[in-house]
């Protein structure tokens, strides 16, 4: 997507921080047998006077320590991740500091999502009321890992209620401007969890977390195997969900989920 002259948004970049496989067919009815690798992205926007926002931190090694929560979930959803696919790692390789990042956005508090965050001590974490309440009386079903959690984690969250996302915007999607120049909406995207968090750009390109776990795999929705929708919050507001973002793609808005094989790295430049 071009940049245009008059948008603070310089640059959408994505981080592949470790990927998980799983079996296509096992998942949804009809499919074709087919064991998929899963990148866990991670989303980095610079804008011109906030500097860096963060949608997500990926995957971490501590995936591998994270006691009968972790080695359960290996076993159903194996996850791989080297030192090297650290979110921390590749800012290096790119020479920013993870220290310079502003805001880290969470779609939700899923091992995959959240796994990078000891990496940004600084900054601000933006999340919604019901992930926050989620993250202090977790059920099982919500994946919630204590041991992902930097101790500093409580006192960095900023949190937005529900009339906050749905207090800006434009035409297309409703949202809560971040930075207060409507280049920037955290959106809601309920259904997969409870409160879970896209950011939109209004140049017409959304960060859609786990709405769905690939593009391809919108028209699959109804098929979903009964186990598999045990992991999503609400089934029924997940379906909703994906009609929604069906119905935004053919207004012209481009979807990026969050375990999209996209093939490039710059999104935005």
């Amino acid at each position: 997507m071009p940049q245009t002259s008059t948008s603070p948004i310089r640059s959408v970049r994505r981080y592949e921080c470790g990927y998980c496989e799983n079996q296509l067919a096992f998942a949804y009815r009809g499919h074709p047998l087919e064991r998929r690798r899963f990148p866990s992205n991670a989303f980095l926007i610079e804008h011109a006077s906030a500097g860096y926002i963060l949608f997500d931190t990926g995957y971490s090694t501590d995936i591998y320590r994270c006691g009968w929560r972790g080695r359960l979930y290996n076993s159903l959803n194996p996850a791989f991740i080297e030192p090297a696919g650290h979110l921390s790692a590749q800012l290096a390789t790119d020479e920013i500091d993870p220290g310079a990042i502003r805001y880290v956005v969470l779609s939700h508090l899923h091992p995959d999502h959240v796994g990078g965050l000891k990496f940004f001590p600084n900054a601000t974490i933006i999340v919604s009321q019901a992930t926050r309440n989620t993250y202090r009386h977790p059920r099982t079903r919500d994946l919630v890992f204590p041991h992902l959690f930097p101790d500093w984690f409580d006192e960095h969250l900023q949190v937005l209620d529900q009339n906050q996302l749905t207090s800006g915007g434009d035409k297309l999607v409703r949202g809560h401007d971040l930075l207060g120049d409507q280049s920037l909406l955290v959106t809601s995207l309920g259904g997969h969890t409870q409160g879970q968090l896209g950011i939109y750009l209004p140049q017409r390109l959304l960060l859609a977390a786990d709405a769905c776990w690939g593009e391809d795999l919108m028209p699959y929705a109804l098929r979903m195997r009964p186990a598999v929708r045990w992991v999503n919050d609400d089934y029924q507001a997940y379906l909703q969900r994906v009609n929604d973002l069906a119905d935004l793609r053919q207004k012209g808005v481009k979807l990026y989920f969050s375990h999209d094989t996209i093939g490039r790295k710059e999104l935005w430049l």
